[in-house]
C-alpha cells in the first residue's frame, strides 16, 4: 500500500506514480489529504499501530515525513485525516477514551503561534456508538461529509444502514461552533471597574471594548 499521484492534463489523467521522499516507505502509507501550500498529511505505521504524519513540499520535493504531535497519535488508533486548505483546522477519526462508542471524529484548531490546540470530540451531532470516519469538507466550505457504520433499524443486509458504512453530511457551520468552544477563556482576567456617586445614584462602569454600565439607585443618605 502506498500514496500515489496523477496529473490532470489537457489530454486527461496521467498514469499514477508513487510520491517520493519518505512518504512511501516499506511500511504502508495511505489516506492522503493536502493543504493549499502542498503539505500532505497521511497515515502510516506508528508504534505497531496507525498514526498520523505530515510532509512539507519544498521546491517541488516532499521532505522527510514527521509524526504529528502526541496529542494526535495517542495510544489508540488515529486515522482518516482531513486538513483544511489553509491548515486552520484538522479533523480525524480517533478511538481515544471518552467518546461515544467506537471511532469518533475529532478536531483541533491551529493556534496563533502555529501549534495545534487541544483535540475536541466533534459531539453527538456527528458521532454515535458506531464508527465515524473519512471526513471531507466541500471546496466551498459549506458541508462536511463523513462515513458512518451506524445501523438503521430494519435496513436490509445489502441496503444503506446495514452497518457496513454509509456517507452522511452536515452543515460545516459545526466547525465554527466548535472553534468558538476552543477559544481561550477570559478566566484569570481582572475587570477594571470605575465607581462614582451622584445624588444618591451609584454608577458602575467597566472601560474598554465590550464595556457595560450599570446604574443602581440607592436611597439618600440618612
Amino acid at each position: 500500500m502506498g500514496t500515489m499521484v496523477g496529473v490532470n492534463a489537457a489530454d486527461g489523467w496521467s498514469a499514477p506514480v508513487k510520491l517520493g521522499g519518505s512518504i512511501n516507505v516499506p511500511e504502508r502509507s495511505a489516506e492522503p489529504t493536502v493543504s493549499k501550500n502542498g503539505t500532505i498529511y497521511f497515515i502510516a505505521d506508528y508504534r505497531n499501530d496507525t498514526g498520523l504524519y505530515y510532509s512539507k513540499l519544498v521546491d517541488g520535493q516532499y521532505q522527510e515525513r514527521v509524526p504529528m504531535e502526541e496529542k494526535f497519535n495517542s495510544l489508540q488508533t488515529d486515522w482518516t485525516p482531513y486538513i483544511a486548505p489553509d491548515e486552520s483546522y484538522f479533523i480525524f477519526c480517533s478511538f481515544r477514551a471518552g467518546g461515544f462508542g467506537s471511532g469518533d471524529l475529532s478536531i483541533a484548531f491551529k493556534q496563533k503561534d502555529g501549534s495545534w490546540g487541544k483535540v475536541i470530540n466533534m459531539g453527538d451531532k456527528i458521532n454515535t456508538e458506531a464508527n465515524e470516519r473519512f471526513p471531507n469538507v466541500t471546496p466551498d466550505g459549506k458541508y462536511l461529509f463523513f462515513n458512518s457504520t451506524k445501523k438503521i433499524p430494519g435496513a436490509a443486509a445489502n441496503a444503506p444502514g446495514n452497518g457496513d458504512g454509509d456517507v452522511y453530511w452536515i452543515d460545516a457551520k459545526i466547525i465554527e461552533e466548535l472553534r468558538r468552544t476552543a477559544l481561550p477563556t477570559s478566566a484569570g482576567r481582572k475587570a477594571s471597574i470605575r465607581r462614582c456617586t451622584i445624588s444618591g445614584t451609584t454608577r458602575f462602569s467597566r472601560p474598554g471594548k465590550g464595556s457595560s454600565t450599570r446604574t443602581i439607585t440607592l436611597p439618600p443618605p440618612s
